[in-house]
C-alpha cells in the first residue's frame, strides 16, 4: 500500500526535498481535492502536469497481440500513442506503474535528478514512475512483440533518476506463463544515477531467435522519508528483425495448394488414403478460414525442441501435415479438411499417425456440406505417437467430410500439430458390396460390429440393472474375462442379419474366439421383490447365451430375442449372463430391462467399506480367520477388538478380507496392540502368500506393548489382502499377543498421499528408508519440568478434525482427574486436548474411557499433547520411551514425588535446551544400548546371533559411561565383526612423502603458535592427504561388490545403492575429521561440547558439498550426484539404488522422492558449472549456522576464508566480476544448510549401528577427550 506524507510536512520541506512527494500512484484519483493541491506543487517545483488522467498514450490492445513489421515501430517520444504499455501488476517484477506527464512551462529540472538533459521544452512528454514505501517498488513498461531479432539491436531512451531509483532493461518471451514474465536474458544496462550529465541510456540487445518482447523496468523505488522516482522519454529501437513468426518457417514448410473448384471423382473410400503429405492428396485447408495455414513439413530439424514432449524416437517419415500456433497466432485458425464423401453404406475408419506439442488438444470431426459437425473425436498429446489412431463414424447417406481442427494449446509453449499416413476404409453408396463370406473370421467380426473396447472404468455407475448401450457404457455390469466390446448393429448384413425391429444402434458384444466362454456378472444387488430382468440379444451360429441368479437360469434358445428372468431375495445376489461359443461367434446384447423393485446398488466407495471397514464389536464383519495352514490359529472376539495369543506351535494367525474392488489409490487404517518382542505383523496379498511376499507393518523389536494406528497405500489393482500376525521366535521370546482394534479405509477426497519436496540432498535419500517420529529419553523430572501442564486424564471421547489440507489432527475429551502442574498453577485446565492422528507426526493414541499420566503444552489456551512429551515415572521399564503411560502402571508414591519437583524457571529451561542441543544426538542413543540391542542394530556385522549371548546380571541395571566401552563389553560377551567391515574402518596412516603424522586434535603443535598459512592451501593440503588413503580404500571394497560400471572417458566410477553407501559411509567420516581437526588450531583448545557441535555441524556440510563440488568437476551433463569419490547416484535409473536385501516401507513412495531429486538435481545443473576447488571451503564456511558460542570461534576463520577467496577470484582467476560465482555459492550454501539437518540424523543413524570409536582414536579424542 502506497504511504503519503501529511501535507502539512511537506509544505516544510526544501524544493530540491519536495522530489520526494510521490503523487504517482494516486493519479488514478487525481481529481480528488487532496491530490489536487500535490499535482500543484509538482508544477511548482518541476514545471510538470499529467496529462490524460495519467494514462500512457497507447494504441489498441489488438496491436498489442500482433507482431511488429520493422523495429521503427516501437519508436516513441509520448507525444502519440505507442506500443509500449504499462505491465499488470504481477507482484515480482512489477507492482507499481508509469504515468504520462507533459513539461508545462520552461522550468529547469533541480540537480536532484540526474543525469538527463535539465532544461526541457514546454510540451516534452515522458512518463514518470516512483514511490515512497519501505518496501522496493518496480514499475514495467512493455513493447509489443517482436518475431525474432537477426544480430545484434539498439535500443536507446532518455531517463531521469531520482535516490535510489535504478533501471533496467530485460528481454522476455512474447507470452506470459501463469500471469508472469518470462525472462530470456537481462542485457547489460549500464544507465544509472552517477553516469554524466545529459546521458543517454544505451542498451545492447544480442540475437533472439524467437519472439520476444523488450521490458524497461525502474526498480528501488522506495524510501518513506524521501521517495524515489525515474522519468522516461524518447525510446528508440534499432534492429533487424524477423519479417514473420519462426513459426512460419518450421520444418522447411511449403504451402499446400487450393483445393480445385471441381474435384476429381471419387471412385473408393482409398483415394483418399496419403501416406506422404504432397499437393496431391486430397486434403486441404478449409475455405472459410485464412488467417493460419496447415503446411507440408520437408523437414524434422528442432523436431523435439519444438514438440516438447517425449517421442524420442517417434517422429514423421517423409514429408507430413503440421499446423504451428501460438498465443500470438490470427484467429480463427484454419481447418484441415478432406475433399467432400458423396456417402458411405457402412461403417468408416479414418486412420492416421499424430503427433502434438504438451498442451495441444486437436478435434477430429465428421462434417456435413455446411460444416455441421455430424461426429467428433478429440485427441491430446497424449494420444500421438508411431501407432496409428482409428476414427470410426457411422454410415451417412450425405455428403460430408473430415476435418482437423486445433481448439486449444499452452498459451505460453504455443500449440503444434502433425499428421502423417491418412488412410480411410469403408464402402461408398457407389460401391457394390463385397461377396459373402462363409466363415465368419475374428476380423470380419470386428469390421463389422466396428467394435471398440469399453471406456476406462473410473468409478462410478448406475445403482440398478437396467443398460442400454446406445448411451451408457454400462459398468453396473463387470466383464471378468475381457471378451466385452462396444460395438454398431450392422444394417442390411448378410452374415449378422439383425432384425431392425429388435436390435439397432450401439450393442454389448461378447467376441468368442473358437471354443471359448465369457462371463458377464453384475455388482452385488442387496436385494429385490419380483424384480424380472429382461435381456434382449442376438447370437451367431455357434453361440450361446444364459442369464442365471440365484441358482436358476434361461437359456437364449434360439439365434435372437428375448430372456427374461423373474428374482426375490432378502439377501444379497448378482445375476450373470454367460456366452459360450464352439467355433467364432458374437453374441450381441442390445438392452437389459428391469421391472419390478430392487434395493439399489451399492456404490464403489459402500462396497469398499462393508468389506474392508470394521471395529470388532461382536462380529468379523466381512473377515474370514479360518485356519489357512497346520499352526494357524483363529482369532477371538474380545470387549477392545480381535485378539489372538500365538505360542512356540501356533506362530500364526490370518485375518483374511472379502474381495473388493477400487479404482484410485485407497489408505488401509490398522488401530493394533503389539505386545511380544520378536512378533510380527505383516500385510499380505492373500491368505497363502509366503511372509517374504508380504510387507511388514510392525517389525519385532517390541520393548514394551504399544497400542499403534497404522496406514498402508492399496494400489488400484488390489482386490483383496491379509493381515497375518506372525511369531516364529515363540521358543526365545515365549507367547505373543496381537490385539485387532479396527479396520478403515479411505478413499477419494479423504485420501491425499504426502507430497515429497526435495532439496537436491542425496541425505534425503538415504534417511528416508527409516524416517519416524524419533523421542530422545528425558528424565521424569525434566520431562515434568518440560511440560506446561501435567495431569491424571481420563479420557471421554475422541473426535477425529481436519486442521490443514491434508491432514488430519484429534481432539480428545478430557477429564482432568487430578492436576500436579499447570500454568501459573491454575486449578482449572480445558476439558479438550489435541494431538496429530498420525504416530509418525508424534500424535498419541488414546482410548476412551481410560486413565492416562498425561503432560503436554498450552498455546493461546488451548492444550496439546505428542508422544515425546510424556513422563516416564521411575520404575517402569526403561526402554519405555515416548508413550504415553497408562495410570494403572504408575507406582503409587510417583504423585507424590511430582509434587515435589522443583522446576527451574522456564528461561533456565530453554537455556539448557541450548546447551544440550550441541551434543550430537546418537548419544543418547548408544549410551543405553544393552549389548543383545547393539547386537541386534549391529546385525549385519556379527556373527553369532543376539541370543547366544550370555547376560552378565551384575552389569544389568549399570549403565555404561562411553561408547568404547559399552562396545568392548560386547567383545567379551562373544560379538565377532566381520573383518571386511572392520578393514574399511582403520584409522588414517599418512604417508610419510604427504604429510607429517597425524596431529592431535587435544595437543598444540607447532603450527598452532603461527597459523599464517593460507586456509584454502590447508584445506587443499589434508583433503588431497586423506583423499588418497579414502581413494584406496573404496577401491579395495569396490573390488568385493558388484557395481555397474559408469562411462566416463578418463575416470573409473561406479553406479550406487544403498548397501554400497553405508559400506562406504565410515571412511567418508574418517577423511572429514581429517579436515576438520586440521583446518585451524583454534579447534585444539575448543571446550569438548562446543567441538561436538563444530564437528556435527561440519559434517553435515561437507557430504553435501563434496557430493556437489564431484558432480561438477566429472559430469557436468547432471545425471549423477556423487556419493563417494568412486560411486554416484544415478539420477535417471532410479531403481538400481534398491538392492535385493534391502527392505524398504512404501518403495513406490521412496522412488518417488529418489525422481524428485534426480529432477532437481537436473535443474541445477547450470550452477555446478565452473565450480573450483577454493569454492569448497568457502561454502562449508559459508553454511555454518551454529549457536552464538561456535559463531565467535568460527568468526576469525570466516573472515580469512573470504579474503583469500577475494584475491584467488581476482588474482589467479583475473575476474573482475564474481558475483554470479558468489549468487552461486550461496544458492549451494542453502542447499547445504538444509542438508545437515538431514545428515545429522544420518550421522547418529550411522553411529548406533556401526563402532566409529573404537577404530579411530581422533573421534574418540574430540568427542570422549
Amino acid at each position: 500500500m502506497i504511504e503519503s506524507r501529511p501535507l502539512a510536512n511537506l509544505l516544510s520541506l526544501s524544493p530540491d526535498m519536495f522530489l520526494l512527494l510521490l503523487f504517482i500512484p494516486a493519479l488514478a484519483q487525481a481529481c480528488h481535492h487532496q491530490f489536487q493541491k500535490e499535482l500543484r506543487y509538482l508544477e511548482l517545483y518541476l514545471g510538470i502536469q499529467p496529462e490524460n488522467e495519467g494514462q500512457l498514450p497507447v494504441k489498441h490492445a489488438s496491436r498489442f497481440q500482433q507482431y511488429i513489421t520493422a523495429s521503427q515501430e516501437l519508436d516513441c517520444k509520448f507525444d502519440g500513442e505507442c506500443l509500449w504499455s504499462n505491465l499488470e501488476n504481477d507482484g515480482v517484477l512489477d507492482s507499481s506503474d508509469f504515468w504520462y506527464f507533459h513539461k508545462s512551462d520552461k522550468k529547469r529540472f533541480p540537480t536532484q535528478l540526474q543525469p538527463g538533459k535539465r532544461k526541457l521544452p514546454k510540451g516534452t512528454h515522458f512518463i514518470v514512475t516512483g514511490n515512497t514505501t519501505v518496501q522496493p517498488q518496480s514499475a514495467i513498461i512493455l513493447s509489443a512483440p517482436i518475431p525474432c531479432q537477426k544480430g545484434e539491436g539498439r535500443l536507446a531512451f532518455n531517463y531521469w533518476l531520482y535516490n535510489f531509483a535504478q533501471l533496467q532493461v530485460l528481454v522476455v518471451k512474447a507470452a506470459k506463463r501463469r500471469g508472469h514474465l518470462q525472462i530470456i536474458g537481462k542485457p547489460e544496462t549500464d544507465c544509472h544515477y552517477y553516469r554524466p550529465k545529459d546521458d543517454v541510456c544505451h542498451v545492447t540487445i544480442p540475437h533472439i531467435d524467437e519472439p520476444f518482447r523488450i521490458a524497461i523496468r525502474a526498480f528501488s523505488l522506495k524510501d518513506h522519508v524521501v521517495g524515489s522516482m525515474a522519468l522516461l522519454n524518447d525510446i528508440s529501437y534499432n534492429a533487424v528483425i524477423c519479417e514473420k513468426s519462426p513459426l512460419s518457417n518450421l520444418f522447411e514448410a511449403i504451402p499446400i495448394g487450393e483445393r480445385a473448384a471441381q474435384p476429381s471423382r471419387m471412385y473408393t473410400l482409398s483415394d483418399m488414403n496419403c501416406v506422404e503429405a504432397s499437393n496431391t492428396c486430397r486434403w486441404r485447408n478449409g475455405k472459410d478460414r485464412t488467417n493460419t495455414k496447415w503446411k507440408i513439413g520437408r523437414g524434422i530439424e528442432r523436431w523435439n525442441e519444438e514438440m516438447i514432449v517425449s517421442y524420442r524416437s517417434s517422429r514423421p517419415i517423409g514429408h507430413f501435415f503440421f499446423l504451428a500456433v501460438d498465443s500470438l497466432t490470427a484467429k480463427p485458425f484454419a481447418r484441415f479438411e478432406s475433399d467432400m464423401i458423396p456417402c458411405t453404406q457402412k461403417a468408416t475408419t479414418l486412420s492416421f499417425q499424430y503427433w502434438a506439442k504438451t498442451g495441444t488438444q486437436v478435434e477430429v470431426c465428421s462434417i456435413d456440406e455446411r460444416g455441421v459437425p455430424l461426429s467428433c473425436a478429440y485427441l491430446t498429446d497424449e494420444d500421438g505417437g508411431d501407432k496409428p489412431i482409428e476414427i470410426v463414424v457411422d454410415p451417412y447417406g450425405k455428403p460430408f467430410r473430415f476435418s482437423f481442427e486445433i481448439i486449444t494449446f499452452d498459451q505460453f509453449s504455443g500449440g503444434l500439430v502433425a499428421i502423417n499416413n491418412i488412410q480411410l476404409k469403408g464402402v461408398l453408396c457407389s460401391e457394390k458390396l463385397p461377396p459373402v463370406s462363409t466363415t465368419i473370421s475374428p476380423n470380419t467380426i470386428a469390421d463389422s460390429f466396428a467394435l471398440t473396447p469399453r471406456p476406462i472404468f473410473e468409478g462410478s455407475y448406475p445403482l440398478q440393472l437396467g443398460c442400454d448401450w446406445t448411451s451408457d457404457p454400462c459398468f453396473q455390469w463387470v466383464d471378468e474375462d475381457g471378451k466385452l466390446f462396444v460395438g454398431k448393429a450392422p444394417e442390411d448384413s448378410e452374415e449378422f442379419p439383425f432384425p431392425e425391429e429388435l436390435i439397432n444402434g450401439n450393442v454389448g458384444a461378447i467376441f468368442l474366439n473358437g471354443a471359448d466362454t465369457a462371463i458377464l456378472r453384475s455388482r452385488e444387488v442387496p436385494c429385490a421383490w419380483d424384480l424380472e430382468i429382461t435381456l434382449t440379444y442376438w447370437r451367431s451360429e455357434h453361440g450361446f447365451i444364459r442369464v442365471c441368479a440365484l441358482d436358476q437360469c434361461v437359456d437364449g434358445g434360439k439365434t435372437e430375442g428375448k430372456i427374461s428372468l423373474l428374482v426375490s431375495s432378502m439377501r444379497p445376489f448378482e445375476v450373470t449372463i454367460e456366452a459360450r461359443s464352439r467355433g467364432n461367434a458374437i453374441v450381441a446384447i442390445d438392452s437389459i430391462l428391469t421391472e419390478g423393485e430392487a434395493c439399489p446398488i451399492k456404490t464403489l466407495e459402500q462396497t469398499l467399506c462393508d468389506n474392508v471397514k470394521c471395529d470388532f464389536k461382536g462380529t468379523f464383519c466381512g473377515y474370514s480367520t479360518n485356519p489357512v495352514s497346520t499352526g494357524d490359529l483363529p482369532l477371538q472376539l474380545v470387549t477392545k477388538g480381535a485378539t489372538v495369543t500365538i505360542d512356540e506351535k501356533h506362530n500364526r494367525a490370518v485375518l483374511a478380507s472379502s474381495s473388493f474392488e477400487i479404482v484410485q489409490p485407497a489408505l488401509l487404517l490398522l488401530k493394533v496392540t503389539q505386545e511380544t518382542f520378536g512378533s510380527r505383523l505383516l500385510l499380505c496379498p492373500d491368505a497363502k502368500s509366503e511372509p517374504d511376499a508380504c510387507t511388514e507393518l510392525l517389525g519385532p523389536i517390541v520393548l514394551s506393548p504399544q497400542t499403534r494406528e497404522l496406514s498402508f497405500p492399496l494400489d488400484p489393482s488390489t482386490r483383496r489382502f491379509a493381515i497375518v500376525f506372525l511369531h516364529d521366535k515363540g521358543a526365545q521370546f515365549g507367547e505373543a499377543t496381537f490385539t485387532l482394534h479396527s479396520v478403515d479405509v479411505k478413499t477419494g477426497d479423504n485420501y491425499q498421499f504426502a507430497t515429497m519436496r526435495s532439496t537436491l540432498l542425496f541425505s534425503l535419500v538415504v534417511i528416508s528408508i527409516s524416517s519416524a517420529c524419533k523421542c530422545a529419553q528425558r528424565p521424569a523430572k525434566e520431562a515434568f519440568c518440560s511440560a506446561d501442564w501435567v495431569s491424571r486424564a481420563r479420557i471421554s471421547q475422541s473426535i477425529t478434525v481436519q486442521i490443514s489440507d491434508g491432514f488430519d489432527g484429534t481432539q480428545f475429551g478430557v477429564e482432568h482427574v487430578e492436576i500436579f502442574r499447570s500454568p501459573n498453577n491454575e486449578t482449572i485446565l480445558p476439558d479438550i486436548v489435541h494431538t496429530s492422528s498420525h504416530s509418525a507426526a508424534c500424535g498419541l493414541s488414546l482410548d476412551v474411557g481410560e486413565e492416562y499420566l498425561l503432560s503436554g503444552s498450552m498455546v493461546n489456551e488451548t492444550l496439546h499433547v505428542n508422544s515425546c512429551g510424556q513422563i516416564k515415572p521411575e520404575g517402569l521399564a526403561k526402554e519405555v520411551t515416548g508413550i504415553v503411560i497408562e495410570w494403572s502402571n504408575v507406582l503409587k508414591e510417583f504423585p507424590e514425588e511430582m509434587k515435589k519437583f522443583e522446576c527451574p524457571p522456564k528461561e533456565e529451561l530453554k537455556r539448557r535446551e541450548i546447551v544440550s542441543s550441541a551434543l550430537p544426538q546418537f548419544h543418547l542413543a548408544i549410551w543405553e544400548l544393552t549389548p543383545v540391542e547393539l547386537a541386534l542394530h549391529s546385525s549385519n556385522d556379527v556373527r553369532r546371533p543376539a541370543r547366544d549371548f550370555p547376560v552378565d546380571k551384575a552389569m544389568e541395571n549399570q549403565k555404561f559411561k562411553c561408547r568404547s566401552c559399552r562396545y568392548d563389553r560386547c567383545v567379551q560377551f562373544g560379538m565377532v565383526v566381520d573383518q571386511e567391515m572392520t578393514d574399511l574402518y582403520k584409522p588414517y596412516v599418512y604417508p610419510s612423502d604427504n604429510i607429517t603424522d597425524r596431529p592431535s586434535v587435544i595437543r598444540k603443535t607447532e603450527e598452532s603458535k603461527n597459523d599464517q598459512e593460507s586456509i584454502l592451501d590447508k584445506v587443499r593440503t589434508h583433503y588431497d592427504a586423506a583423499y588418497i588413503i579414502r581413494l584406496q580404500k573404496e577401491r579395495e571394497y569396490l573390488s568385493k561388490v558388484d557395481l555397474q560400471r559408469i562411462e566416463h572417458p578418463t575416470e573409473e566410477f561406479f553406479v550406487s545403492n544403498v548397501s554400497a553407501y553405508y559400506g562406504l559411509y565410515g571412511s567418508l567420516i574418517e577423511h572429514a575429521v581429517v579436515i576438520f581437526s586440521n583446518i585451524s588450531p583454534v579447534f585444539q583448545d575448543t571446550p569438548i561440547l562446543l567441538k561436538s557441535s563444530l564437528f556435527k555441524n561440519f559434517l553435515a556440510k561437507f557430504v553435501m558439498v563434496e557430493s556437489f563440488y564431484l558432480s561438477a568437476k566429472y559430469f557436468n551433463e547432471a545425471n549423477y550426484l556423487f556419493c563417494s569419490l568412486l560411486t554416484c547416484f544415478d539420477c535417471k535409473n532410479l531403481d538400481l539404488w534398491l538392492t535385493s536385501d534391502i527392505s524398504v516401507d512404501k518403495q513406490r513412495d521412496f522412488l518417488r522422492l529418489c525422481g524428485s531429486i534426480a529432477s532437481d538435481t537436473q535443474n541445477w545443473s547450470n550452477i555446478r558449472k565452473g565450480i573450483s576447488f577454493p569454492d569448497f571451503p568457502c561454502i562449508l564456511r559459508y553454511t555454518s549456522e551454529l549457536d552464538d558460542s561456535a559463531t565467535m570461534v568460527l568468526d576469525d576463520l570466516r573472515k580469512r576464508t573470504y579474503r583469500e577467496l577475494h584475491v584467488y577470484y581476482c588474482t589467479e582467476m583475473g575476474l573482475n566480476d564474481y558475483s554470479q560465482r558468489l549468487g552461486n555459492l550461496m544458492t549451494i550454501a542453502h542447499m547445504a544448510h538444509e542438508a545437515g539437518r538431514i545428515v545429522n540424523e544420518e550421522f547418529r543413524t550411522y553411529a548406533a549401528m556401526f563402532d566409529l570409536y573404537t577404530h579411530d582414536s581422533l573421534l574418540r579424542e574430540i568427542f570422549f577427550n
